[in-house]
């Protein structure tokens, strides 16, 4: 991947770059390019060392114009109680101290009532080594870790996951009536009656009726 240009620099300079390396000596053949979703290029190649190969090729051609460097499966992650006192400088040297993949990570930290909070996104790889530790040693504070989960995206043409309805390739499945779950027709067309809103009775035992004493009349005079 491509990305993170230098002042000055824009994809069609560096990209013309690229594309003037002789692909013969590396022994890699270019599949495709295509643009990322975060504005970035992604250019495809078979196999893990071709793209390693292809890494370095780039690298010696474009030099500081731009970040290069081979994708690879991420998640988001979340460094909590993170003190104030402490240095944005040192808080990433820590972070890479606990292991060497943060140092090629964007990390944000913000401000969050007194603490700070440091986000990033970390190889898959990593993740399970942070998820076993739990926290992660800052200084002398001892800083909760905390792995976000990601939600697939829902496709509403056929349900299905990963994906939305403008790249869904499936058939789309049919709408059924709100009213009765035929799918023949839509509620607003449905002549059925509508269903009855029922609620679980429960059983209770009726309240014991106290009987009032017996008032002895007065006495007569």
């Amino acid at each position: 991947m491509i990305d993170q240009l230098a002042e000055g620099e824009t994809y069609a300079s560096v990209m013309k770059r690229v594309t003037a390396i002789d692909l013969n000596p590396l022994g890699v053949t270019v599949r495709g390019a295509k643009r990322s979703k975060a504005g970035g290029i992604i250019i495809e190649v078979d196999g893990k060392d071709d793209a390693d190969r292809l890494v370095e090729g780039i690298r010696e051609a474009v030099g500081a114009a731009a970040a290069v460097r081979r994708p690879t499966r991420s998640t988001p992650i979340l460094i909590l109680d993170v003190p104030n006192w402490i240095e944005e400088a040192e808080v990433i040297s820590q972070l890479v101290n606990f292991d060497s993949s943060f140092g090629d990570c964007q990390i944000r930290i913000s401000d969050n009532q007194g603490s700070r909070t440091a986000f990033c996104r970390i190889p898959m790889k990593v993740a399970s080594k942070v998820a076993d530790a739990g926290r992660i040693r800052i200084g002398w504070a001892m800083c909760r870790a905390k792995l976000l989960e990601r939600k697939d995206r829902v496709c509403y043409k056929c349900q299905g996951t990963g994906h939305v309805a403008a790249a869904c390739n499936s058939e789309a499945k049919p709408k059924a009536c709100f009213t009765c779950k035929s799918l023949e027709h839509l509620a607003r067309e449905c002549v059925a009656p509508p269903r009855e809103k029922t609620k679980p009775t429960r059983s209770r035992t009726p309240p014991l009726q106290c009987e009032e004493p017996e008032r002895n009349p007065p006495p007569n005079d």
